[in-house]
């Protein structure tokens, strides 16, 4: 991103009410402990670091996504006709 960094887009977002219980995976190069506590300070949910394994991020998405759908089980509100 060039002009805002993720620290101050995950705080931007999680600012708006509507987006405030949004999970937020940060994913950066950046892995000492004062980068993993600012991530947490912004409100990152989770915060992964380069290099990692393929089934680490899914299986991290897959938890938020899981959640996601416990919370939605309500009927649609479309119909298909």
């Amino acid at each position: 991103m060039s002009d805002v960094d993720g620290l101050e887009f995950c705080r931007t977002v999680l600012s708006i009410p509507k987006f405030k219980n949004l999970p937020v995976i940060m994913v950066t190069a950046r892995d000492k402990f004062s980068d993993k506590l600012r991530g947490q300070i912004a409100g990152s949910t989770h915060y992964l670091t380069k290099p990692f394994e393929r089934r680490i991020l899914l299986d991290i998405v897959g938890k938020y996504i899981g959640e996601r759908r416990q919370v939605s089980k309500k009927p649609c509100d479309y119909s298909l006709s």
